[in-house]
C-alpha cells in the first residue's frame, strides 16, 4: 500500500475498535499501577495497613462493562481525530501517538465535564450533599471536587491521554498495513 493511498473505511474502523481496547487496557494498567503504588507508600512510610481493595474486582468491572464504552467512544470520537490525520496523511508512529493521546484527552474531558454536571446538581440542591474522601482526605464536597479531587482529576485526564497514546499506536498498527 503506497503511503500516500486513503485508507479505507474499514480498516480505520478495525484499528480504532482494536486501538479503544489496547487503550483500556492501558487505562486498567496505568490506575491499578497508581492504586498500589499509594497503597505501598501508605504501608512504608505512613504505616498504614494493607486493605482489601477489591483490586481485581474493580478491575474485571471496569473490563466487561468499559470495553463496550471505550469501543463507542473511541469510534465517536477518534474516527474525527482520525480523518484530520488522514486529510495531511500523518501516518508515522509520533502522529499516531499524539493524535491518539489528543483522542484520549477530549474522551477524559467529556467524562470529567459529566461528573461535573452530575455534581453540580447535587452542589445547587440544597437538601442533597455528596461527600467523598479518599486515603484520609476529602476529595467532593457537596457534589464537587475539592483542590485535592481536582488533582485526581487531572491524574485521571493525563491518564486517558496516555492511554490514548497507547491506542493510537495500536490503532495504526492494525490498520495501516506494513
Amino acid at each position: 500500500m503506497d503511503e500516500t493511498e486513503p485508507l479505507g473505511m474499514r480498516r480505520m474502523t478495525l484499528g480504532l475498535v482494536f486501538g479503544s481496547l489496547v487503550g483500556l487496557l492501558s487505562y486498567l494498567a496505568l490506575e491499578a499501577g497508581s492504586d498500589l503504588l499509594i497503597q505501598l507508600i501508605a504501608h512504608q512510610f505512613f504505616g498504614f495497613e494493607w486493605s482489601d481493595l477489591h483490586f481485581f474486582e474493580t478491575i474485571w468491572f471496569l473490563a466487561l462493562f468499559g470495553a463496550p464504552i471505550a469501543i463507542v467512544m473511541g469510534l465517536l470520537v477518534g474516527l474525527p481525530v482520525w480523518q484530520v490525520a488522514e486529510a495531511r496523511p500523518l501516518r508515522s508512529w509520533r502522529s499516531a501517538s499524539a493524535y491518539g493521546s489528543i483522542a484520549g484527552a477530549v474522551i477524559g474531558l467529556i467524562f470529567l465535564l459529566l461528573g461535573l454536571a452530575i455534581g453540580l446538581q447535587t452542589f445547587l440542591d440544597d437538601r442533597s450533599s455528596y461527600n467523598s474522601w479518599s486515603y484520609g482526605y476529602q476529595v467532593t464536597r457537596d457534589g464537587l471536587p475539592t483542590a485535592f479531587g481536582w488533582l485526581i482529576q487531572l491524574k485521571t485526564l493525563l491518564f486517558y491521554c496516555a492511554a490514548g497514546a497507547i491506542g493510537g499506536i495500536a490503532a495504526r498498527f492494525l490498520a495501516i498495513p506494513r
